[in-house]
């Protein structure tokens, strides 16, 4: 069945001036945490220049800012303080209706990806956005939960194993570098 997505999720939306407490503590989930490994920042509300979307729960924060980077983030928030930037929409899945992983896969989608970003505005190419509106107005297939669990299981086992490559490669770039460092 196809859904769209103000259908199945609930935007996050409650915001915080992380300076009106300057010196309380957050876990900020940031567009540059997401490039420094997926690794939320622990900061002082004194550094935080804007204001910030208070975030619980198991969400996606989907990238509203450049598309094309894929910045998408399942996270699963039991801390109090824990804020991310205005620059992600913080998606609460109805998981009566769509299985978290299975969402998480499909907003990775090349395809959504690529209407996503032929809908992007902005002054410059190296700043595009979507909006929250058009981005909860997009149509995604939803399969029944028992085919989603399948799909998920499925996917999550090539993500381990290509997580499992990425750690040989890297053993291996450690070794040759080990050897020629002894013999050259």
């Amino acid at each position: 069945m196809k859904y769209k997505l103000k259908d199945i999720c609930q935007i996050s939306s409650k915001t915080v001036n992380p300076q009106n407490n300057k010196e309380k503590i957050y876990n900020l989930y940031s567009l540059p945490a997401f490039d420094n490994n997926k690794h939320f920042e622990t900061v002082k509300g004194n550094s935080i220049n804007s204001n910030k979307i208070i975030i619980k729960g198991k969400l996606i924060l989907f990238n509203k800012l450049n598309v094309k980077f894929k910045r998408i983030w399942k996270v699963d928030i039991k801390n109090e303080n824990s804020i991310c930037s205005t620059e992600f929409i913080p998606i609460k899945v109805n998981e009566k209706y769509v299985d978290i992983d299975y969402l998480y896969y499909y907003l990775l989608l090349n395809t959504f990806n690529n209407n996503l970003i032929k809908d992007s505005t902005g002054t410059s190419n190296s700043h595009q956005r979507i909006s929250k509106d058009l981005f909860l107005d997009k149509e995604i297939i939803i399969p029944s939960m028992d085919k989603q669990k399948k799909i998920v299981f499925l996917l999550k086992l090539l993500d381990m194993k290509i997580e499992l490559n990425n750690q040989i490669n890297n053993n291996l770039y450690e070794i040759g570098k080990a050897i020629y460092q002894e013999y050259f």
